[in-house]
Formats: C-alpha cells, structure tokens, sequence
C-alpha cells in the first residue's frame, strides 16, 4: 500500500483484531488470570497478530443338589489394546533428541473430539498449545460479523500458541472437522523445556511470526468478498 494511503476501514479493523485485541464476537466475562502464568509473553508486533474394562469373573456357584450341572462355555476377555499415538515430527521440538522428545510426549495429555466439537473457542483464555495427532480440523474466527475459515489443520500440525506467547483471549475456535486427537501442552510442561532448552521458547516464537502475516492476508482476501 503507498505510503499516506489509508487502509479501508474493514482491513484495519481486521488488523486490529489480531494485533491490538478488538472486541471479539460473542463477548465473554473477562477471567482473571494469574500473574504467575504470564512467565513467558511476547509483544504482539505492530502491524501482525495472528471400561475400566469391567473384566466380569462371577464366583463359582456350586450345582443345586439334584441337578446336573451343565458344561458352559467360558467367554474369554481380549485385554484392551493399548492405543499408540504416531510418530509425529513436532516443529518446534525438531532439534531435541528423539529420546527427549519421546519422554515429553509420553507427559503429555490426550483428547479426543467428535465432529463439529470445539478444541478450543475464540475470546476464551488459555496458556496451553495443542498439537494434531489424527483427524483434521478447521480454524475459524469471527470479525465485522462475518464468520471467516481460516484454516484447516491435519496431523502434526500445531495450535494455540498465540494465546500461550501473547497472554490475550483466543483469536479463532478450532472445531473438529472429524474424529479428531489432539495433545496438550500445558504451561507447566512448556516452560520446564523452555528452562532446559531456551533455543525451543525461539523456535515457538518464530512459528508465531510466520504464520501472522498469511493469516491477515486471507482476511484481507475475504472481508473483501
């Protein structure tokens, strides 16, 4: 855009919801968030933001007198297989040992989500980071009243960070586009391998910048349309 140039109204209230945190649609009450958990915060830059497995054994009854017992057959119970998580190649996570990586997401806490279900949900606060294990699932946000998609994401793919970096409410929902697993990475968890491997706090802050500015422009793109 030439310098001096304004930008149209729509594209600057676009801006602003990702940068400067314009009022988000639906509001929701403000929750008061513990100053211990904002540790690890980035500035916003100026111009981008983006069964019991009942296993059922009945106690041997003794035959009535008089009557003959009959042989029955036994049902046999298949233990529960285990449910294994793929390999995943995590990006920020890419340059510690394979061991390390699989100790830390051995920590990690599962989730699963039906279709439509929301994994997290715009203007909510949050301080944690969620990684796709199988299943897709779409990004959306909410601006001028407009419902705007932002993105689909598939497995390996990495979400939440700008609430976790910035310690500002959630800028879209992801809602499950399937069956869809995911794992979360709590603060708690996060900044014990920011403190062992400052290099990863970087490398997360670079994969937020990367992704600002082609989320803005495919706003820009569609509150045009």
């Amino acid at each position: 855009m030439p310098a001096g140039e304004e930008k149209p109204d729509e594209e600057a209230a676009a801006e602003s919801y990702f940068t400067a945190g314009a009022e988000i649609e639906p509001e929701k009450e403000e929750q008061v968030v513990d100053s211990t958990l904002r540790d690890v915060t980035v500035a916003p830059p100026e111009n981008m933001d983006f069964i019991e497995r009942t296993s059922f054994y009945e106690e041997p009854q003794s035959p009535a007198a008089g009557f003959e017992a009959k042989d029955e057959k036994k049902i046999e119970i298949q233990p529960e297989a285990d449910v294994k998580e793929p390999d995943l190649r995590i990006q920020f996570l890419s340059s510690l040992p394979e061991d390390e990586i699989k100790q830390i997401i051995e920590r990690l806490k599962t989730q699963s989500f039906l279709l439509g279900k929301k994994v997290v949900e715009e203007g909510d606060f949050g301080d944690s980071i969620f990684v796709i294990t199988s299943g897709e699932a779409k990004v959306v946000a909410h601006i001028l009243g407009k419902e705007i998609e932002l993105a689909t994401l598939s497995v390996g793919d990495v979400f939440g960070e700008v609430a976790f970096l910035t310690g500002r409410p959630r800028t879209a929902s992801v809602i499950a586009d399937c069956e869809l697993r995911v794992m979360e990475f709590n603060r708690l968890i996060l900044e014990e391998i920011f403190e062992k491997y400052p290099e990863i706090l970087k490398k997360l802050e670079d994969f937020y910048h990367s992704h600002l500015e082609d989320t803005l422009n495919k706003v820009r793109v569609k509150i045009k349309k």
